[in-house]
């Protein structure tokens, strides 16, 4: 497993040429999650809300990761199989400040401004 320098998108680079989540071919350096401690936050329904909660993460000053469950020539099937897109992890020292982000934001009412913007 390598996670991209570019989008930090995990993927299985025994699987393919370039990374699946921005389509750039990374350098030959790259950092293998085996040796980093990431956490599963946040399991996503679809790569949309898994960016999202990634930018959200992100924003708030949190090291956060996409890893997917897709096999990119099998466009979706995944998905079916296991109920989910795939998770955004944190590394295991910033577990606990994500997870407080994230159910902030989950429980956040939804206001008129909010629609209106």
């Amino acid at each position: 497993m390598q996670l991209c320098p570019n989008c930090k998108h995990i993927y299985d680079d025994s699987e393919v040429d370039a990374c699946p989540g921005c389509g750039q071919v990374p350098p030959k350096e790259t950092v293998g999650v085996e040796e980093l401690d990431l956490k599963p936050v946040f399991r996503a329904p679809d790569q949309t809300t898994a960016d999202l909660v990634r930018g959200l993460l992100s924003s708030e000053g949190v090291a956060a990761y996409i890893d997917s469950r897709q096999v990119a020539w099998l466009d979706g099937v995944m998905t079916m199989a296991t109920g989910y897109w795939g998770d955004v992890v944190v590394p295991a020292e910033q577990e606990s400040q994500a997870l407080e982000i994230i159910a902030a934001y989950e429980s956040a009412p939804v206001t008129d401004e909010d629609v209106a913007q």
